[in-house]
């Protein structure tokens, strides 16, 4: 019989011995107050545990459930303008035994850095404290409701005696009504307003009371409209935001639809977005814009479904069309048309097109009587763009028909100049002068092809530009036909 019960001696001690090397508290060794963090233990599904936290400033005990798990909220417990240490402490009771094995670990917490004193403006922050260990904070429970908000306000005083009542008072500033309760927390919700709010412990002897103020700003609606529901794959187009209510807003966030997500910095409205190539064709995005107020709640938008649209133009099927042409003679007239499909290429079917050109016009068809360089861009009804397209209008050869300007390339300041051009009959003449690169001054159109500029007798030395332009009557305008160009250098 005592050789059973030295055995059962021995596995009782190897027992706890086994199960003292398997336990340890595993969680932060430093955190910083009014956090929240997690404290475990490894034990076996047979095994017991209770945990329990005790500030060392106060001796304070506050059991937790009998779990491997326990969370703590610092801010409930105490803070580092106590003592800056905490114990957190598991017993575990050894199954089949009366043997509790006891497991500590000291915390250390770091003093929040920012201001809690009377902070309203992150969800859960401390907003009243008193010097002799009186306060409270509160937190904001996030609802779907736009019009109220619940409140909990969180009773996290440390008074060497405890109170043999914990009463609140919640006054509405406007309509002077008042929400009482009793406790150390208490859940209440707020419609936009200031409020009063009266923490009292009731003592035996005496009575403390804290108060502060609280405004409960109205939710933010989140809005915004599109540019375009069917915007072209590549082409940047608009979101702007139309939300009531973001001067209360601490974030504002575009999401596109497509996994792109913008944060948008007040005060800025608009923000581009282009949908890449990888979006397929025909499927529809839905974008949204989220709204996160002051107090930490986050509000969506509606969704607006976009369809991004694939480019129908290519550089085959979308030409103008002569792509070169000379002039023959002066008042020569060519047209340039832009001219979908062709070559067996089907045209971009997203009609209608806008036509832009780079002299100005919008059609499809101009009309040039002038040499130059002529580029156009098509839009489709989706906003796709075509390639740039290219022409180009040069002078006949012969370059007798172009009238040259005569005169003095350099001169010395003081002496009077003249300049001609090339008579042409039906033609008008005009002239330009660029004194140093200011203003120009200009001449009335005369029938005389020269002239002689007057008050250049007491010009300085610089650089003076001549331009010569030959103007021809039609359609009842007079029209620039051609233009030259000498300059002159004055000593």
């Amino acid at each position: 019989m005592g050789t059973l019960k030295l055995k059962a001696l021995i596995f009782l001690i190897l027992n706890c011995l086994i199960s003292n090397a398997q336990h340890e508290i595993y969680g932060q060794k430093e955190v910083t107050e009014y956090s929240i963090t997690s404290y475990s233990i490894a034990v076996s599904s047979f095994d017991e545990v209770e945990w329990r936290i005790s500030p060392a400033s106060s001796g304070l005990i506050i059991q937790g459930q009998s779990a491997p798990v326990i969370d703590i909220q610092w801010n409930d417990l105490t803070s580092s303008k106590d003592s800056g240490f905490c114990h957190v402490m598991a017993f575990v009771k050894v199954p089949n035994s009366e043997v509790t094995l006891n497991y500590l670990k000291k915390i250390r917490i770091l003093e929040k850095k920012e201001d809690y004193l009377r902070s309203q403006q992150v969800n859960g922050r401390l907003s009243r404290q008193s010097k002799d260990g009186g306060r409270f904070y509160y937190s904001v429970i996030c609802e779907s409701s736009i019009t109220k908000r619940s409140f909990q306000f969180i009773d996290s005083s440390l008074f060497s005696e405890k109170p043999l009542e914990v009463i609140w008072g919640i006054k509405n500033t406007a309509d002077k009504k008042i929400i009482t309760g009793k406790g150390r927390r208490m859940n209440v919700p707020l419609s936009p307003g200031k409020y009063e709010i009266t923490l009292t412990h009731q003592f035996f002897t005496s009575s403390k009371s804290l108060m502060d103020t609280l405004n409960v700003f109205s939710a933010p609606t989140p809005s915004f409209v599109l540019s375009n529901q069917t915007p072209c794959i590549g082409s940047p187009m608009t979101f702007s935001n139309t939300s009531r209510g973001v001067e209360v807003t601490s974030e504002c966030l575009f999401h596109f639809g497509d996994g792109a997500i913008f944060k948008l910095p007040p005060p800025q409205k608009v923000v581009y977005h282009s949908y890449s190539g990888n979006v397929s064709q025909g499927l529809v995005l839905l974008p949204y814009l989220e709204l996160k107020d002051i107090y930490g709640c986050r509000f969506n938008s509606n969704e607006r479904a976009i369809s991004p649209q694939q480019n129908k133009f290519s550089f085959t099927n979308v030409t103008v069309k002569p792509a070169l042409y000379t002039l023959k003679q002066v008042g020569d007239e060519i047209q340039l048309v832009c001219t979908m499909g062709g070559n067996n290429t089907p045209a971009n079917p997203n009609a209608p097109y806008t036509y832009l050109w780079n002299n100005g016009q919008q059609e499809q068809v101009i009309k040039v009587n002038s040499s130059g360089y002529f580029s156009l861009v098509v839009t489709d009804k989706f906003g796709c763009k075509s390639p740039v397209l290219r022409a180009i209008v040069t002078e006949p050869f012969n370059k007798s028909l172009k009238p040259r300007i005569k005169g003095p390339t350099s001169i010395t300041a003081g002496t009077k100049m003249r300049f001609e051009m090339d008579e042409k009959k039906e033609c008008l003449y005009q002239w330009k002068f660029i004194y140093n690169g200011k203003e120009p001054t200009t001449t009335i159109p005369t029938n005389e092809n020269f002239i002689i500029p007057e008050g250049w007798e007491k010009s300085k030395p610089g650089c003076l530009e001549v331009i010569g332009i030959l103007l021809q009557k039609k359609d009842g305008k007079q029209v620039i036909q051609y233009s030259d160009t000498l300059r002159v250098t004055i000593y």
